[in-house]
């Protein structure tokens, strides 16, 4: 417990910093104002209900599978296609103390951050139809995610002792991820899936051109993280691909929009 609050007093910390940062360094045209802060969460409290809802699933999905035995182990099938050559050889390639512990950071912050930072500077420069997207861009992947990791068990690479668990070797970064992860929830991955939705409505913003650079680099950095680690296959990454894609289509057709607008508009 004593390294659970330790790590969390750090994450939280950083997390904080850099949201509070980066309103100042992606809202270029300073459309965010402090006299508009709390008309314009509280006009889209909706889709901060649904981040709420996003975190309540992935939360009841890990209390199922600490209980029951839900699913089937499908890592030996995936195992037996590609093989762990190619993340051995990244592994071997780099072999530093400092990149690992950098790396591993930029794991754990940069999803939660994309994910939490992206609808609250849309909500604070009042562009609700952003924000809008984004949340349902958000709700739609993990509409699916969790139920495949709940049913379709793929557990990280490092689980094969060829691999070494850079990430989970590290006993707070470790208590980091169990709190939202079973080390079994890969297939598809949804590092990849949430920052491709994500990075697709950022692009179709005619502006924030500093924010597009920062959501795309992370897009394009993240899948070399997660595999250098010892986290995720190849086959999660482009699977996450595929259902980011789909997401963002899905979460932009009016008629999806107008079903989650109904629901949204009751609270």
């Amino acid at each position: 417990m004593f390294i659970l609050i330790k790590a969390l007093l750090w994450y939280i910390t950083l997390l904080i910093i850099s949201m509070a940062a980066g309103l100042l360094i992606f809202d270029e045209e300073k459309k965010i104002s402090r006299k508009t802060y709390f008309e314009r969460v509280k006009d889209c409290k909706g889709y901060f209900l649904i981040l709420i809802f996003v975190m309540t699933m992935i939360k009841i999905e890990n209390i199922l599978q600490d209980k029951f035995s839900i699913g089937y182990d499908f890592t030996p099938i995936i195992y037996g296609i590609e093989g762990t050559n190619f993340i051995f050889f990244l592994q071997n390639a780099i072999k530093n103390e400092i990149f690992i512990h950098f790396v591993s950071i930029f794991y754990l912050i940069s999803f939660m951050y994309v994910i939490i930072f992206t609808p609250i500077i849309f909500i604070l420069r009042g562009e609700k139809n952003f924000a809008k997207i984004s949340t349902y861009t958000i709700l739609i992947n993990y509409l699916v995610l969790v139920p495949f990791y709940l049913f379709f068990n793929v557990s990280v690479t490092s689980s094969y002792p060829e691999i070494k668990p850079l990430l989970y070797s590290n006993e707070q970064y470790m208590s980091l991820v169990l709190l939202v992860d079973r080390l079994t929830d890969n297939f598809p991955s949804g590092h990849i899936s949430v920052l491709v939705s994500i990075c697709l409505v950022v692009f179709s913003h005619q502006n924030m051109r500093r924010y597009k650079i920062f959501v795309f680099s992370t897009m394009i950095f993240m899948p070399f993280v997660i595999l250098y680690l010892g986290i995720h296959w190849l086959m999660d990454i482009f699977s996450g691909l595929i259902l980011g894609i789909a997401s963002y289509f899905i979460a932009k057709n009016e008629k999806v929009c107008r079903l989650f607008d109904k629901i949204i508009g009751k609270f």
